[in-house]
């Protein structure tokens, strides 16, 4: 058997799947809860669950993860120099902070300048450029640089990276080499992120490798891009910011494979959040300008998708007004505290027999993650869990302080309260852990606040809907560019009740369920909207399949457009990867592209690992005919306007990657 290892780290669990490439088929699958202090427990956890009669056989490993995604937004990473060369210091000042870039004082400028349409009009002074890397290059970690328009011709980028190359042996990075997008600011976020998160995600791959090679599983390693497709090891240790929102990349890539559908909406509810992402003609969505993480503007174009903070694992609160309140912060549930701390049972039961009013949840626990030396708290957690009065009592501090929320944004210590999960142990709907301590949580909860179990029971499952509900009517609208959609509105849709307005909505794509508690809520959902769901087998680790199963996929682009001086035609204008060319005859120009774009899109399958693939060029005209004139001659044409894209794809057993 062809076997191959997928592997994805999650915020709440991580998943493994072997999947025999022969058969197209899941063997195996495991889930494991994610150690974010240390996701090589996890990734351990999950290769520890593997039958050794798998081991020798897996020929090839892919790993989606969080871990570039989480540095990125918590500003964690190695110390790198951004260089702008013809870019105004004004400019940065005025937007730079909009776009998640570095105080103007902390980026060095270079006077070079290349027009439009890649002609050198200025040389930088590379005597003052070279003074300026040596008065800094003691104090920093490697460097990114970037040239307006070096999308068009990167000449002075290249230069620059060999003058530093040269003087000293730090890592260089070339915005060109990272996106095609002519916005220089989103390719100076890409190429500065890309060079300080370089350390952190080859440490990680170094370990993870360790750990593979201590299994006995020494094959390729390919890791998941932001787009869904893979890349090779080699490939991504120089570009880590490619892998920025691999993890759900990785699973509507999986949603895709396993639903088999050329046009789906996929859904992905994890503990955590729920994503979403839109399939069209097997293809899956992307935000082309480029990924925003946290407050970065990246040129780095990944899925288009969104995530809500609405899981299995989110907090339920009941608030002020008396209404209920679901996520969108993550706590453990009771159900799962309880199957590791079994005696929190005697807890729960002490809290219900004693329980009183109380505005403030009183079924909450909490324990120990991590440290923090002479805090009381922490000290007390030590022997194991607490439930939060039994803490205030002892640490003597007010139910209302706010101790506990800081230690628990710290990473210090875990807070575990009552959520779906254990709403879903209630009612036998799904039970993984343990059945008593939800049925505990949740008629204390019931009993503190004064409703009955089935009020809570129906507006949970209301609330939970109506999240999931409105972010799938909201994300096809933001398709179509429309912004007429209320809250208001969709929450009349969604209850399908008014005395007097009758609305709904019909979907045309069928939903697609993924993550474990998907197949709860979303078959309801797909009823409102009068279409189907479905929830296939392994959907609750479509995300390690996709990692595996997916493929390696490239995009390139071309224009040709008509270029008039003083309205003299000069000829026809081709911008691509290769640079600027310059044509008198329009199908030369056209010939010129499709063997240029065959070429290149060659050449970036092979950088990714694949030694072949299939490559399909679509054309869209946008040319503008003389009103005069209806026939398709050049001279009736006022103007020419053509886009093309390659897309090059492969399957990871066709690359080449996995040896015969």
């Amino acid at each position: 058997m062809k076997l191959g290892l997928g592997i994805d780290t999650g915020g709440t669990f991580t998943d493994g799947v072997i999947y025999d490439y022969t058969t197209k088929q899941v063997i195996s699958s495991v889930k494991s809860p994610t150690t974010i202090g240390d996701l090589n427990i996890c990734i351990n956890n999950v290769l520890n669950h593997i039958k050794d009669e798998y081991i020798e056989q897996i020929q090839v490993v892919s790993l989606s993860t969080t871990l570039v995604t989480n540095a990125a937004v918590e500003g964690k990473g190695s110390k790198g120099k951004l260089v702008f060369i013809g870019c105004k210091q004004s400019d940065i000042m005025k937007l730079g902070s909009e776009y998640g870039l570095p105080p103007a004082s902390d980026i060095i400028f270079v006077d070079g300048e290349v027009s439009m349409h890649g002609k050198e009009i200025k040389q930088p002074d590379w005597e003052q450029f070279l003074n300026q890397i040596n008065d800094c290059r003691k104090q920093v970690d490697s460097f990114a640089i970037v040239q307006v328009w070096g999308t068009i011709n990167p000449v002075f980028e290249v230069q620059a990276k060999d003058m530093i190359n040269k003087v000293c042996d730090k890592p260089v990075i070339c915005g060109h080499e990272l996106s095609s997008t002519l916005n220089y600011l989103r390719r100076g976020v890409s190429a500065l992120l890309n060079v300080r998160l370089i350390p952190i995600f080859n440490h990680f791959l170094d370990a993870v490798k360790l750990n593979l090679i201590k299994k006995g599983i020494n094959a390729p390693l390919l890791i998941v891009r932001c787009d869904g497709s893979v890349m090779t090891e080699e490939y991504a240790r120089s570009k880590p910011v490619d892998t920025i929102l691999s993890g759900p990349a990785a699973s509507i890539a999986g949603g895709l494979i396993l639903s088999g559908k050329k046009e789906a909406i996929i859904i992905d509810m994890g503990g955590t959040t729920t994503d979403l992402g839109i399939v069209d003609d097997g293809t899956i969505q992307l935000i082309e300008e480029g990924a925003t993480i946290g407050n970065h503007k990246t040129a780095t174009p990944s899925i288009d998708m969104i995530t809500r903070g609405i899981g299995g694992d989110s907090e339920i609160i009941r608030q002020s007004d008396y209404t209920l309140k679901i996520g969108p912060k993550r706590v453990e549930p009771i159900c799962l505290l309880a199957s590791k701390h079994p005696e929190i049972i005697t807890e729960l039961k002490s809290l219900f027999s004693k329980c009183k009013q109380h505005v403030k949840n009183i079924g909450v626990f909490y324990y120990l993650i991590g440290d923090k030396p002479h805090n009381q708290i922490v000290t007390y957690l030590k022997d194991g869990p607490k439930d939060v009065l039994s803490i205030c009592e002892n640490c003597d501090i007010s139910i209302y302080n706010n101790d506990l929320d800081y230690l628990v944004s710290e990473g210090i210590i875990m807070k575990c309260a009552i959520t779906p999960t254990d709403v879903a142990h209630f009612q036998d709907k799904f039970t993984k852990w343990d059945v008593t301590a939800a049925k505990l949580i949740i008629e204390l909860f019931c009993k503190q606040y004064g409703i009955n179990t089935e009020q809570l029971l129906s507006e949970v499952s209301r609330q939970v809907g109506i999240n999931l509900y409105k972010m799938i009517v909201e994300k096809i609208y933001d398709q179509l560019g429309d912004n007429i959609i209320t809250d208001d509105l969709l929450t009349v849709a969604f209850d399908g009740n008014h005395t007097i307005l009758d609305c709904n909505f019909t979907c045309h794509y069928p939903i697609v369920g993924l993550g474990a508690p998907s197949y709860l809520y979303l078959p309801d959902i797909a009823k409102k909207l009068k279409t189907i769901c479905i929830n296939p087998e392994f959907a609750s680790v479509a995300n390690a399949l996709g990692a595996i199963a997916g493929e390696i996929r490239i995009a390139e682009k071309a224009e040709i457009t008509t270029i008039y001086d003083n309205n003299i035609f000069i000829g026809y204008h081709v911008q691509s990867s290769n640079g600027v060319e310059l044509f008198e005859v329009f199908e030369d120009a056209r010939k010129y592209v499709y063997e240029t774009l065959t070429k290149v899109t060659k050449e970036a399958l092979a950088k990714r690992g694949a030694s072949q693939g299939d490559i399909e060029i679509k054309e869209n005209d946008h040319s503008v005919k003389s009103p005069y004139h209806q026939n398709d001659d050049e001279e009736e044409f006022l103007f020419r306007f053509v886009n093309f894209e390659a897309i090059g794809r492969c399957e990871i057993v066709k690359s080449g990657i996995i040896k015969k």
